[in-house]
């Protein structure tokens, strides 16, 4: 018994699915934190406690809405090798400037 290779969608209708997940994921997200912010009483909306916490909840809403796409995202570009060399070329790149950044931050205060 062969398994069966499925041919790929066309380009446009990947990129139209990625997209348009992570879109509708950050509407949700966006409507979660409108919904919360309307919960939250007055006298509580003082400076950037509330605004970190929102933005926090953002995150989370959507993160776990995106990481699907995320994964189908990946599992297409499986099979493209210069795109994960330049990514683990980039990675280093990425933690060394969020070092730096946070650094520099903690000089600053």
């Amino acid at each position: 018994m062969t398994a069966e290779t499925h041919p790929l969608p066309p380009f446009a209708a990947r990129a139209a699915a990625v997209l348009g997940g992570y879109l509708i994921a950050a509407l949700v997200a966006t409507l979660v934190v409108r919904v919360a912010y309307a919960r939250v009483p007055e006298a509580e909306l003082s400076g950037g406690m509330a605004a970190f916490g929102m933005a926090l909840l953002y995150l989370l809403a959507f993160g776990g809405m995106a990481m699907a796409h995320s994964g189908l995202l990946i599992y297409w570009l499986r099979g493209r090798v210069r795109l994960w060399m330049l990514a683990l070329g980039a990675a280093p790149v990425a933690l060394a400037s969020f070092v730096l950044g946070f650094f520099l931050m903690s000089m600053s205060v």
